[in-house]
C-alpha cells in the first residue's frame, strides 16, 4: 500500500526522480514527438493559470493555487488571453454598440 510520504513516481531504483533527468529523458522527447519542441514545465504552469482563470475561477483562488504572494502576478503574467475569451470580449462590445 502507498503511504502519504511515498513517492508517486520513482526512478528505476525506487528513489525520487531528478527533475533534469526527467526533463531531458522523458518530457522533452515526448514534447518533440507531439510537435511541441521547446515546451517547458513553465509553459504547463501558464497553461494551468490560463485555463483556471478563463473558466471563471476568481483571481484570488487562482493566486492561492499557484502560490503567488502578489495577486497582480496571476493575471498579469500567467493568465494568457484565450481565443474564446477574446471572442466573448468582442461579442460583448458588439452588443453594447447594438444596445443589447
Amino acid at each position: 500500500m502507498v503511504g502519504p510520504e511515498d513517492w508517486v513516481f520513482t526512478s528505476a531504483k525506487g528513489g525520487p526522480i531528478r527533475c533534469g533527468n526527467f526533463r531531458n529523458r522523458e518530457f522533452a522527447p515526448a514534447c518533440k514527438r507531439l510537435g511541441l519542441e521547446g515546451f517547458t514545465f513553465h509553459d504547463l504552469r501558464k497553461f494551468n493559470a490560463t485555463v483556471v482563470v478563463s473558466s471563471g475561477v476568481d483571481i484570488k483562488t487562482a493566486q492561492v493555487r499557484l502560490g503567488h504572494a502578489d495577486p497582480r502576478l496571476t493575471p498579469g503574467v500567467y493568465a494568457l488571453a484565450s481565443g474564446e475569451a477574446d471572442q466573448r470580449a468582442s461579442d460583448s462590445i458588439g452588443r453594447a454598440f447594438n444596445g443589447n
